[in-house]
């Protein structure tokens, strides 16, 4: 028998069929994974083609990818779920509703490859101004109801793992319904009933506490739409980053600001203010590893901003009573962060505020002053043994017409490392030593 090199037949018997040749019951993972490294250098568009002729074969059936959804309600699911999503994947999905209803969707199921494979969600069209969110890992989000009779999903994966999707159940909501806004994980929901004047409360298990508004009303808003007054709380470890804030103004940092940020971090600030008063928002300060850590920030038009990178965004304000902040990075880069003082505008109206928020003390160090209004200068040290990074003063100034904001962040007071405080020893016994002369 003639020999044959190593490889040689398997790359023979490898080969895949034409198109027009292929049969779904031959259509399986490996299959696809062939075809795909024996066509992509042919080009995106013939490898697109492949994709759906391919790719979606499952029991016998071949499933396209994404489209446009019309009805009462309906399932979608990730090109071949639950066995794995194809690589390469750029798959959107359309749901369109009766003029002046909208879309609730509910994941049943929800696992992408994290920080690689991504669910992008848009309150309309697929188009950036619409964006709404990006979902990606192994946690079962939340329901998402748009504020239009338009909802779209993308599926976008890269070249190498997958994992098995997502399932995703949608529902058209009548105006006059707000939809099930969903439990936080570790909380508890009180409450079936999700029509205009309906109420619901949540609480927390033991070792949580809640964030946000424990309770929530369905009301109908200026174009007779129903909606929910506060956004659904969530449940934190009591030692977890994060909070809620009710003042009439004050300052959000990322952890360690203005140091780098940790890892895998995952920190939710809710912002409360009272009925028809609105939220002022100004980044001072923001460096983040571009796409991969990100601020995700809700309660403002468009319903979402999703911010990343190097750029001082622009000044945010709410068109509700209150604001969301969701920070969350990935296992890799670390950055400096973010810092935004905020301001509450009472009855919507935006006035020019002559007081900035309370700085604070370091830790392992005091303040010098507690006038706080626009021009005045407070002070910084540190305790023994601790040395000063950052300014040791600052002043409060106007920026932004409306905002009045400290020339620079608090100090910190970082401990003098052993070396430093050996030779400051030395220096002083030596000091001594030549008194006593």
């Amino acid at each position: 028998m003639k020999g044959i090199r190593k490889g040689e037949s398997r790359a023979k018997e490898s080969k895949p069929p034409e198109p027009s040749t292929r049969r779904c019951a031959k259509c399986g993972r490996l299959d696809f994974i062939l075809m795909k490294k024996m066509r992509i250098k042919s080009g995106f568009t013939f490898w697109n083609l492949v994709f759906l002729l391919t790719v979606s074969c499952v029991k016998g059936f071949i499933y396209t990818c994404g489209g446009t959804l019309k009805g009462l309600n309906g399932t979608i699911e990730s090109p071949g779920f639950p066995y794995g999503y194809p690589n390469g994947a750029n798959c959107t999905w359309v749901i369109i509703a009766e003029e002046r209803n909208r879309i609730q969707i509910v994941f049943q199921s929800f696992a992408l490859e994290e920080e690689y494979d991504y669910l992008s969600l848009y309150d309309g069209h697929p188009h950036p101004t619409n964006f709404r969110t990006r979902l990606t890992g192994f946690h079962l989000p939340p329901p998402v109801t748009s504020t239009k009779s338009v909802f779209s999903l993308r599926l976008t994966s890269d070249f190498a793992v997958s994992a098995h999707g997502f399932k995703v159940y949608y529902e058209e909501l009548q105006s006059s319904s707000c939809g099930n806004p969903g439990v936080p994980p570790k909380g508890v929901l009180y409450g079936t009933r999700f029509d205009v004047g309906d109420k619901i409360r949540y609480s927390c298990v033991t070792g949580y506490i809640l964030d946000g508004h424990p309770q929530l009303t369905c009301i109908s808003n200026s174009v007779n739409t129903a909606s929910w007054d506060f956004p659904v709380p969530i449940c934190r470890a009591e030692d977890a980053c994060g909070g809620t804030m009710r003042g009439s103004s004050g300052i959000i940092s990322s952890p360690s600001f203005p140091n780098e940020y940790h890892n895998n971090a995952d920190c939710t600030w809710t912002i409360v203010a009272e009925p028809g008063d609105t939220i002022s928002l100004i980044f001072t300060d923001f460096q983040m590893e571009e796409k991969y850590d990100y601020l995700e920030i809700e309660g403002s038009e468009p319903p979402t901003i999703w911010l990343s990178g190097m750029n001082i965004p622009p000044p945010i304000i709410s068109n509700k009573n209150w604001l969301r902040l969701h920070f969350v990075t990935d296992s890799n880069h670390r950055y400096r962060g973010f810092s935004a003082p905020y301001q509450v505008n009472e009855g919507g109206i935006k006035t020019a505020s002559n007081l900035c928020p309370d700085p604070g003390e370091p830790e392992n160090g005091k303040r010098i002053g507690s006038d706080f209004s626009l021009g005045s200068t407070v002070q910084f040290s540190c305790d023994e043994d601790y040395v000063l990074q950052g300014a040791k003063s600052i002043t409060c100034q106007r920026i932004a017409e409306v905002f009045a904001a400290w020339s620079d962040h608090r100090p910190v007071c970082k401990v003098v490392p052993h070396h430093c405080m050996g030779s400051r020893l030395a220096s002083s016994t030596k000091t001594t030593s030549e008194r006593t002369k």
